[in-house]
C-alpha cells in the first residue's frame, strides 16, 4: 500500500505510549502524502527550537489570514 501510486496517503503521527519508535514514525511519515500532527509532535520529531517553532507558528499565521481561514 505504501509502495504505489493511488489513494493518499494521509498520516495522523499520533505521539503515545507505546508508539513512540520515531525512527519508525520518521520513515512513515517520510512516506506519506500528507502527515498531521500536533506542534509538541513536530518537535519531539524534528528537534525544533522554541524560535524556529515560532517562525513556523507566524508563517501559518500570516497563510491563514491570507486565506481567510482565521
Amino acid at each position: 500500500l505504501l509502495e504505489g501510486a493511488g489513494p493518499l496517503k494521509v498520516f495522523d503521527v499520533n505521539l503515545r505510549p507505546p508508539m513512540r519508535d520515531l525512527g519508525l514514525i520518521r520513515h512513515l511519515a517520510r512516506r506519506a502524502d500528507v502527515v498531521k500532527l500536533n506542534e509538541d509532535e513536530l518537535r519531539t520529531l524534528t528537534g525544533a527550537s522554541a524560535a524556529t517553532m515560532q517562525k513556523l507558528a507566524d508563517a501559518m499565521g500570516s497563510f491563514a489570514a491570507s486565506t481567510g481561514l482565521t
